[in-house]
């Protein structure tokens, strides 16, 4: 028996962890590739919507990237697409985008860093801080209402959802919608059409400075440990990558041998798994020509990837 080579259910093998001649663990999921506007290679889900979570932040935000520019650092747009630790760096620049008295307009939930760290729970330490502050500077510099950003019904998400559904194209629009964790609204989408929104992130990645700022700072969008942060940092600025909650991960690619995007999303089937999509992302990066480094300490059993997550015309 070779292990991973149906296709055919809607999650399949991606990866094994081996003792001796048996996969003692199995993590199942689905990806989908797409090249220019062309699905490219799939494993796994055909039609089945997944909910965007954390990946649509760029793909929001960058609609209104070129007002962004005008009234937010650098470094402050980063953080505005970000899914941050909570780190010091992230709190500092998350808090200089609101002023002293426009702070309770956030209404993030108040938990504390991702890393456990005991600390006084807040507002800001939630990952989805630097993301919320950054829409209601856009939401105050275009006078719309503040005190109800989160809702549906909002401008800010009436147009970008629209932004979202028309940018998948051919691949299908909005197949559902649910609120998220921070209380935005996320929209459920194929993967073929989440891989379709990232290879024309890609291909458009010189429209507006997104895309570069965050090769400049690419611990801000993610953090320490942070795959996101480390795959953007070996991608030479040519690759971009966002990490979503349970178990997403999407990566955008634009170099001189794919000038039209590739975008290629994962999905784990159990949810957030550091080891299985890091070991994902390296076999995807490594066929792609880019070397992510020593695997990260302490991030459990190494996997063995299956070859067919890599489209065979690589």
């Amino acid at each position: 028996m070779v292990y991973g080579e149906s296709s055919t259910a809607m999650h399949v093998p991606l990866a094994f962890s081996w003792r001796g001649t048996l996969p003692e663990i199995t993590c199942y999921g689905a990806l989908a590739w797409v090249r220019g506007s062309k699905l490219w290679h799939q494993r796994g889900a055909g039609d089945q919507p997944y909910f965007l979570r954390s990946l649509a932040k760029p793909l929001q935000l960058r609609c209104w990237a070129g007002e962004l520019e005008a009234f937010l650092t650098p470094q402050q747009q980063v953080l505005a697409v970000s899914s941050h630790n909570g780190e010091a760096q992230h709190l500092a620049v998350a808090q200089s985008m609101l002023a002293a008295d426009e702070a309770h307009w956030l209404q993030t939930p108040a938990c504390g860093p991702l890393s456990g760290a005991a600390v006084r729970e807040t507002s800001w330490h939630h990952p989805c801080s630097g993301n919320h502050a950054g829409v209601l500077r856009l939401c105050k510099q275009r006078g719309w209402d503040l005190a109800s950003y989160r809702e549906e019904q909002h401008p800010f998400h009436q147009q970008s959802l629209a932004a979202l559904a028309a940018g998948a194209g051919a691949f299908g629009g909005i197949k559902a919608l649910a609120t998220d964790g921070c209380g935005f609204s996320t929209p459920a989408f194929t993967l073929g059409a989440m891989a379709a929104l990232y290879a024309d992130f890609a291909a458009r990645r010189d429209e507006n400075g997104l895309w570069g700022n965050c090769g400049k700072f690419p611990s801000l969008l993610g953090g320490t440990g942070r795959l996101d942060s480390q795959i953007i940092r070996a991608g030479r600025g040519e690759v971009f990558a966002k990490e979503g909650a349970d178990g997403l991960l999407a990566l955008a690619v634009n170099s001189r041998r794919f000038p039209e995007g590739i975008g290629v999303v994962i999905k784990l089937a159990h949810g957030r798994d550091v080891s299985c999509m890091e070991a994902l992302a390296r076999t995807i990066l490594s066929a792609l020509g880019y070397h992510q480094g020593e695997k990260s300490e302490g991030l459990g059993p190494n996997f063995t990837v299956v070859s067919a997550i890599v489209p065979e015309s690589l």
